[in-house]
């Protein structure tokens, strides 16, 4: 039977206003550093799902997203445009070392929610590119770089450990009247292959610097 994907189109929203310091306290209890540790699952499926469009800006950005850089917690990785696969859920990120971004949500620096993903840690590697995300607290600085050198940074405003059955794709996902970054990565505790909760958070757009 062939699998049909449903794409619905929603309604702008405001970020959601979390506090992240409520959040951190159950990330990661009673887990250890192992480098054995399996790769952490696919996020849930987004069929069904909302799906993020750009919103219109004055700004135009034509060149590629290139790495995303967060000093505070010493992450500066090279980023890979993803999609959905056959089965209609959220491709994972190829390695360790490596954020994705989704092609189908909004492209930095030109309105919307642009929607990354990255592994907390990974089989035979230990921690990877999110290991620290949990760390980030409101005002923490993330910049998502251009390939012709622009720099677009973003504030930390908000985070949310959800059980991973319960991620609410559809304000994950959907668009925001403001710009904004939303970052993904598995949390809680690790048993039978996978990980309890996915952490979720998300930073408001401050500033653009282009190359001079």
């Amino acid at each position: 039977m062939a699998l049909v994907v449903l794409i619905v189109l929603v309604t702008p929203r405001e970020a959601p206003e979390v506090p992240t310091s409520a959040q951190y306290a159950e990330l990661f209890a009673h887990r250890a550093i192992r480098a054995d540790v399996h790769g952490e699952p696919q996020p849930p499926s987004v069929l069904a799902h909302a799906v993020a469009t750009a919103l219109p800006t004055p700004e135009t950005f034509d060149a590629p997203v290139a790495r995303l850089v967060i000093d505070r917690i010493g992450v500066d990785a090279p980023v890979e445009v993803l999609g959905v696969d056959s089965t209609g859920t959220m491709e994972s990120p190829d390695g360790p070392d490596v954020v994705a971004w989704y092609g189908f949500t909004a492209k930095p620096g030109q309105g919307g929610n642009a929607v990354f993903s990255g592994h907390v840690d990974y089989v035979r590697h230990g921690p990877a590119v999110f290991w620290d995300l949990r760390k980030l607290q409101p005002g923490d600085g993330i910049e998502v770089r251009l390939a012709d050198g622009t720099r677009i940074e973003y504030a930390v405003t908000a985070a949310r450990l959800y059980p991973v059955d319960e991620v609410p794709m559809e304000d994950v996902l959907a668009p925001t009247s403001t710009e904004s970054v939303t970052l993904i990565t598995c949390g809680g505790t690790f048993g039978g292959g996978q990980y309890s909760h996915r952490l979720v958070l998300r930073a408001a757009r401050t500033e653009v610097v282009r190359p001079s």
